[in-house]
C-alpha cells in the first residue's frame, strides 16, 4: 500500500471517529437534559423544565418531549394558582384562597395533593373562626346568625364535633324560648279571661241569690240522678257571663270512685236558669 492510499484511510478514519464522538456528545447531552428536566418536574420547577426540554430538542428531534413541554407549561398555570392561594392565605383571604387552590388540576399528583392539603387547612381555619363567632352569638341570644354559621360549617364537615354539639346548645336556647313565649301568651289569655270575668261581674244582679246548692241540684236533675245515695257533688269555681253567674258543679259515683277510677258522672258550669258552659267558653 503506497504512502498516499495510507494517508486517506488516516484520515477517513478520523473523520468516522469525529462524527461518532460528535453524536456520542449529543446523545449524552440530550439523556442529560432530559433526566434534569424531569428531576425538574418532580420539584415542580416547570419553568426550568421547559428551559431543559427545549435544550434537549437541540440535540434530537422528539414528539414525546413537546408533549412533556406543553404539559410543563399546563403545569405552570397550575403552580401559579397554588402560590396565588398561599399568598391570599397569608394575607387570611381563606375563601379566596380555596377558589384559587381548586383550579389546581391532577395533571401532578404531588401538585393536586398539596392544593388538597391547604384547601383542608384553610377550611379548618374558616371553622374555628366560624366556631368563635357562633359562641359569641350564642352569648348574645342571637340563635338565627349561629344557626346559619353552623349550618355552613356542617356543609363542609358534616362530621365536626363541635359544630354538632353547638347546634344542639342552639335547639336547646331556641325551644326554651318558644316556651317562655308560649307561657306569656298562656298568661296573657288567662290575665284576658280574668278581665272578662271580672267584667261579666259587674254586670251581674248584685242581689243574685244563686248558690252552690242550686247549682248542684240544677245539675242533678240534668243529669237525673237526684236523691240517688251513690252520687258525690261538689263545686268549685265561679265565672261571669252575659249577666249570669254560673257554677262549676262536678258529679261523681261513690262506687266508682272507691274502685279506684274517676267517678264523675257530670261537670260543667251551670246558671241559675239551667244555661250551661264549659271552660273555654268564658
Amino acid at each position: 500500500m503506497d504512502k498516499t492510499k495510507k494517508t486517506l484511510i488516516g484520515i477517513g478514519l478520523i473523520i468516522i471517529l469525529i462524527i461518532l464522538g460528535y453524536k456520542y456528545y449529543n446523545f449524552n447531552q440530550y439523556k442529560k437534559a432530559i433526566s434534569n428536566a424531569e428531576v425538574a418536574m418532580d420539584n415542580l420547577e416547570y419553568d426550568n423544565a421547559i428551559v431543559l426540554f427545549n435544550k434537549s430538542l437541540k440535540y434530537k428531534r422528539n414528539d414525546s418531549v413537546n408533549n412533556k413541554i406543553k404539559l410543563a407549561k399546563e403545569l405552570q398555570v397550575d403552580k401559579q394558582s397554588y402560590n396565588k392561594g398561599i399568598n391570599l392565605m397569608k394575607s387570611k383571604k381563606y375563601n379566596e384562597a380555596i377558589s384559587s387552590f381548586k383550579i389546581v388540576g391532577k395533571k401532578s399528583e404531588k401538585l393536586y395533593s398539596m392544593a388538597q392539603n391547604k384547601i383542608k387547612e384553610s377550611n379548618n381555619i374558616l371553622t374555628n373562626e366560624k366556631i368563635k363567632l357562633v359562641k359569641e352569638n350564642i352569648k348574645n341570644k342571637e340563635y338565627e346568625e349561629a344557626n346559619k354559621s353552623l349550618d355552613e360549617i356542617l356543609k363542609i364537615d358534616n362530621s365536626n364535633k363541635d359544630a354538632k354539639n353547638l347546634k344542639k346548645v342552639v335547639a336547646v336556647r331556641i325551644k326554651e324560648i318558644e316556651e317562655i313565649k308560649e307561657d306569656d301568651e298562656q298568661r296573657r289569655e288567662e290575665e284576658q279571661k280574668g278581665k272578662i270575668n271580672e267584667a261579666n261581674k259587674d254586670k251581674v244582679n248584685k242581689n243574685d241569690d244563686f248558690t252552690s246548692e242550686m247549682a248542684i241540684k240544677l245539675l242533678q236533675k240534668a243529669a237525673n240522678c237526684e236523691n240517688n245515695p251513690d252520687v258525690i257533688a261538689s263545686t268549685s269555681d265561679i265565672k261571669y257571663k252575659n249577666g249570669k253567674k254560673y257554677i262549676f258543679v262536678m258529679l261523681k259515683s261513690k262506687k266508682l270512685v272507691e274502685s279506684g277510677g274517676t267517678g264523675t258522672i257530670e261537670c260543667g258550669y251551670i246558671a241559675k236558669d239551667g244555661s250551661r258552659c264549659i271552660y273555654t267558653d268564658f
